[in-house]
């Protein structure tokens, strides 16, 4: 399967990506404008397209550039996974000349480590440092 990965904001589709989001645990029942809002406040967003131009998966960073990266929103079509599509969508974000330089890279995930791991990516060793506060209960 051949895709593209693009860092266009314009050229998401926010329909799908709510169809897609708003059905997954960390952000279930979240609305359009929630979604949207959060990915044009985004660093660098990312999506995968086939040749054909159909978003396949979609990615977003949240950075200060400098010192840390927060990668959130990976998704990618149920039917296409398993063919490297979330790898490269990160990859791609991370690579963006705007965070480039971006010392530490920060995502949480409940089930996708392994996918993660084969980017370099390791689970936090002090997870006692980690602080949350939520407005929410989840």
């Amino acid at each position: 399967m051949q895709f593209s990965v693009d860092t266009t904001l314009a050229r998401l589709d926010f329909q799908l990506i709510h169809k897609w989001l708003s059905n997954t645990y960390w952000a279930r029942g979240m609305s359009l404008a929630r979604i949207q809002k959060g990915f044009k406040a985004s660093t660098v967003v990312a999506g995968a397209y086939l040749r054909s131009g159909q978003l396949i998966g979609v990615a977003r960073c949240v950075s200060d550039t400098t010192r840390f990266g927060y990668i959130a929103d990976v998704f990618v079509d149920p039917a296409l996974r398993g063919k490297g599509v979330a790898q490269k969508l990160v990859k791609r974000l991370m690579e963006e000349p705007k965070v480039k330089d971006v010392e530490h890279w920060y995502l949480i995930t409940k089930d996708a480590q392994p996918l993660y791991q084969k980017l370099g990516f390791k689970v936090f060793d002090k997870p006692e440092r980690f602080m949350r506060f939520s407005r929410t209960k989840a």
